[in-house]
């Protein structure tokens, strides 16, 4: 057999070879194409347990009963805790609230607690979907011996008294969002501070740092843990909005101090937006709870004296500032010192602000000003 009539079979039998090759590709590919078919007309859909992300208004959400998922929320009658029990509700959650007076809270189911021992409260965290904690009381009061530890107890207490709560739950949450403050990042200047950055010296950064180790402390490898590094909140009945509101309407509506210092903020509203979607995205370690715009304390006032139509504000010298925070007890590093926090987790992860700008966040909470003078050049001097 000559070479030619040698290459002409190995030839034929390369073609034979590829539509073999070729048959059997396509029988498989059949197979398959059939298997699916059967699969999705013999199996139901199957739909997350959790949502992947945070709809404006979602239909109630079920457990497998047939029930609405339960969200329980210690400090839920404050400014914050009021628009995040109402959050929940749009969001279709069955809310208890963990109160102190027992008072109810539009929305929500009030479960009395005393916030220092175990009791009959911890069994709605069993079974819970998620649980909240915003308690704290306010450090904008005289500090003494006496506030202090109240301050302290406020936050660590509660926060380790929750942790017991959810180590003993039969079923634990799955989501557990505690509060803190970007106070962990003391006086940053003009540097821009995110999520990685170390506590800050002093005692508003030491009181930060055991409240979110309170948390840490909590064996619960199941349950998603978030600390939410709260900014200054804007909300109607929240107290630093309320008070350079005041202070804005009686002509101090001036820079404190250089007006240098940074202010970081959040509407009340994205606030809690942000504690609804942490949860039903499992988001877990820190967060800051702050607008992606920070400004500082001058822009801040002009806004403030802008949207309540304030044609000036006299300027509040650092001495002047510091002598009152001595006659009130006050630490004055609250108003002249500042920190320019980012929530960079937050929008690395999708979250989507209402009111990312001072501007717009002050005018969906001020309707007192006439429409003239918001358009008036002297309302941004």
């Amino acid at each position: 057999m000559d070479s030619s009539h040698m290459t002409w079979e190995k030839a034929r039998e390369d073609v034979r070879d590829k539509v073999k090759s070729e048959v059997v590709r396509m029988a498989c590919t059949r197979l398959r194409a059939d298997r699916l078919t059967n699969q999705k007309k013999t199996q139901p859909i199957k739909f997350p347990t959790r949502p992947v992300s945070l709809a404006p208004k979602r239909p109630n959400i079920m457990t497998g009963l047939g029930q609405m998922k339960k969200v329980v929320v210690a400090g839920g009658s404050g400014c914050i805790g009021r628009e995040v029990c109402k959050a929940f509700n749009e969001s279709g959650y069955d809310v208890v609230v963990l109160s102190r007076s027992g008072k109810s809270v539009a929305g929500a189911r009030a479960v009395r607690w005393d916030a220092q021992s175990l009791g009959a409260w911890q069994s709605e965290i069993d079974g819970a979907e998620a649980v909240v904690n915003l308690c704290g009381e306010s450090l904008m009061q005289r500090w003494t011996d006496k506030s202090v530890r109240l301050m302290h107890d406020s936050r660590i207490g509660t926060t380790k008294l929750i942790g017991e709560a959810i180590m003993a739950a039969g079923a634990q949450p799955q989501a557990w969002v505690n509060g803190s403050a970007v106070g962990w990042y003391g006086d940053s200047g003009h540097r821009e501070v995110s999520e990685g950055m170390l506590a800050a010296e002093g005692m508003v950064g030491k009181l930060c740092k055991d409240w979110e180790a309170a948390v840490d402390a909590v064996h619960a490898p199941n349950v998603s843990k978030t600390k939410l590094r709260i900014g200054l909140v804007l909300g109607n009945g929240c107290a630093y909005f309320d008070r350079m509101k005041l202070l804005t309407k009686l002509l101090h509506g001036g820079p404190m101090g250089s007006g240098k210092q940074y202010v970081s903020w959040i509407h009340v509203g994205d606030l809690s937006r942000m504690v609804v979607w942490a949860i039903e995205n499992q988001i877990s370690g820190v967060l800051n709870a702050t607008a992606p715009n920070p400004v500082n304390n001058a822009e801040i006032m002009v806004e403030f004296r802008r949207a309540l139509g304030m044609p000036f504000g006299i300027p509040s010298p650092e001495f002047a500032i510091k002598a009152m925070c001595g006659l009130m007890g006050w630490n004055p590093s609250f108003l002249l010192g500042g920190t320019r926090a980012v929530p960079a987790i937050a929008l690395g992860n999708g979250f989507v602000f209402d009111y990312p700008e001072i501007r717009q966040a002050l005018e969906s909470l001020i309707d007192e000003t006439p429409k003239a003078w918001k358009d008036s050049p002297l309302a941004t001097p």
